[in-house]
This record gives structure tokens, sequence and C-alpha cells, in this order.
């Protein structure tokens, strides 16, 4: 995709804030069981605000501090209505301890803070899980979801170090929500079926079964591969195939077997709603020349930090 030259205009109206796990903590004195409002204001998706008053009760334990969350009903994209807690969301990003890292430094400020203010877990990563030079710190998503396998995280929203949340409206969970049983959550990656995904910004449901496969098998061909892959530069590693392609391919398997309902792909032309110069999180790219043009990049997303930085 080409970059746009000129910095557009967030609407504030462009994105649902969506309210989900409300953390409580109280200090009872001792006191016998409370009950109470909450108040709480929705602005679900495609409507008005809305305010209520959500019922508390509270039993208190010898007057001690007690620490909790309470449930929420959330209007997601659709309208209907959910309850419950919602599932337990980390962003992570993540890039080599060299080339990328300058990029990495200007969008994770952003990143970070976005997280901060809405309460998610964020983890940055500067490293190579598995390689010797720095092109292989591409694949370091596949070692870093799976080791959350199994852990206290139910969802991460990966984005690559070229991406940045520009919208301070935005929630991811209004993105999870309405696909909260998907295994995955992609933009399309081009003009091919829905297997042709970017996994420059993505969500993984780390409790779905087929997820836990195809990372698994992610690896595995990573692996396979490398040992043949001598590369020396960024260019010839882009000349040969990227973590992107080797999971497409899984990801084809599964297309040609009619097995895909199980992950989501935004098509065009709603393929903007969480990547490239969409109004929620955008992905510095690289030229679709591919020429690699990092120094530029850096620039864009210094230009980005001023603008969004402080909304």
């Amino acid at each position: 995709m080409k970059r746009q030259n000129s910095l557009p205009v967030i609407k504030s109206h462009s994105n649902p804030i969506l309210n989900g796990v409300l953390p409580v903590r109280i200090n009872p004195h001792s006191g016998p069981t409370q009950s109470g409002v909450l108040p709480v204001r929705i602005n679900p998706h495609s409507g008005p605000t809305q305010s209520g008053v959500l019922p508390v009760r509270i039993s208190p334990h010898s007057g001690s501090t007690q620490s909790g969350v309470l449930p929420v009903r959330i209007s997601p994209h659709s309208g209907s209505t959910q309850s419950g807690v919602l599932p337990k969301l980390k962003v992570i990003q993540t890039s080599d301890p060299t080339v990328y890292k300058p990029l990495l430094d200007i969008t994770s400020e952003l990143n970070e803070a976005r997280c901060k203010k809405l309460g998610i877990a964020y983890e940055k990563y500067c490293g190579i899980k598995r390689g010797d030079c720095p092109m292989f710190a591409n694949f370091n998503r596949i070692y870093l979801l799976l080791e959350h396998l199994d852990k206290e995280f139910d969802w991460i929203l990966y984005m690559d170090a070229d991406a940045m949340i520009t919208n301070p409206l935005f929630n991811p969970y209004s993105v999870i929500l309405p696909d909260k049983d998907k295994g995955f959550i992609f933009c399309t990656g081009g003009k091919y079926p829905k297997w042709d995904v970017n996994d420059g910004v993505f969500f993984c449901n780390l409790r779905h079964p087929e997820v836990r496969k195809v990372l698994l098998q992610w690896k595995n061909d990573f692996e396979s591969a490398q040992e043949v892959c001598q590369v020396n530069s960024w260019a010839e590693y882009h000349k040969g195939h990227g973590c992107q392609w080797y999971l497409q391919q899984i990801l084809k398997k599964y297309y040609n077997k009619s097995n895909y309902n199980w992950w989501k792909t935004y098509m065009k032309p709603n393929h903007k709603v969480f990547n490239y110069d969409g109004p929620n999180i955008k992905q510095i790219l690289r030229p679709p020349s591919g020429e690699f043009n990092l120094e530029n990049r850096i620039k864009v997303a210094s230009e980005y930090m001023k603008v969004y930085g402080s909304l």
C-alpha cells in the first residue's frame, strides 16, 4: 500500500469506546454488606453515547480492602448485547536490537501510552529469538506467541515495529468482541482470498485449538528453511520468503480444504480497520518497490508522534 503524504484528521466519533471489566477497589471499614450503583457511560458502535448505572454488591471481610472486577454489558458493532468479564489482552511489539530498534523506540512510546490508558498489558521485545542476523527478528512473533500459550492472557494484539495506535478513541476490544470465537483476526494482505493476510498487525486468540496448530507449524516451517537461508542484507532477505509468506501458506492449506471459518480476514474495502493508513492503527509500510527506506519511515513515525502523541 502506498503511504499518504498528508496526515488524516481523526474524527472523534469514528470508533466505539467499549466498556468491559471495571476494576474495583473498596475499603469498607468492617461494615456490613453494602449495595450501591456505579455510573457507566457506554458508546456503542454507530450509536449515541448512553448513560446508565451498574448495580454493585460487595461483601467485605473484616474491613480489609477488597479488589475485584465488575462485569459490564457491552454493545459492540452489531448492536447485540454481551455480558461477562472481558478476555485478557496484551499488545506485543518486537524488533531486532539494532536496525529496526530506532523505529520501535518511537512507535512503542505511543502504543504503550495507549495501552496504559486502556488498562491493557504491553510488551516490547528487542532481540532475535532464533538466528544470527537482524533479519530473523522478523520471525520473533512466532516465538513470542508460543511463549504466551497456556499462560494468563487470552488474546494478543501483535504489532510490527512500524505500527502505531494513532486513534486515541480506538479500543482493541471493539475488534475482538464481535469475533471472540475466531482464532485470528487479520486485515487482508492483497487481492487473493482470505488466506492472503497481513501479519504486521493482527489479533491472536491463544485459547483457540487451531491457533496452537498454526503457531507450531509456522515455527517448524521457518526453522526447516532457516538452515539453508544464508542472507547478509535486508535486500537479500526480502528476495526470499518472509514470516508472512510462511503463515499464508499454512492458511492457504486450510482454505483449500474449506476449513477457514475459524479465522477472520477483513477484506477490501474494510481492510484498513486496524492497519495500513486507516483511522485506528497505522502501519508505515515499505513502498511498493520493496525499497528498504527505513530512514524515511522513521521520519514518518516521528511526524505521527508529533500529531497523535498529545491526543
